[in-house]
């Protein structure tokens, strides 16, 4: 279900359909907004680490770890 959601996410789009998205999703990614997120970002950041620190000495796969911050960070906002 994650996967599906973040692929659609990657949907490529051009012309005048980019332009009016764009226009409507350039405000969420201003400074002055993405600031009043620092602290979740912290603390899905710390919490990732944490769950990460049982891989130490091994090679592993971070996709998942990314996959499931990203979605606790959206769920967040």
């Amino acid at each position: 279900m994650i996967r599906g959601f973040l692929a659609l996410a990657n949907v490529s789009i051009a012309g005048e359909k980019w332009k009016t998205h764009r226009k409507l999703i350039a405000p969420t990614f201003h400074l002055s907004v993405l600031k009043t997120f620092i602290s979740l970002f912290n603390e899905n950041s710390r919490a990732t680490v944490n769950r990460m620190r049982k891989e130490v000495g091994k090679t592993f796969d971070a996709h998942d770890y990314m996959v499931e911050t990203t979605v606790e960070i959206l769920l967040g906002t």
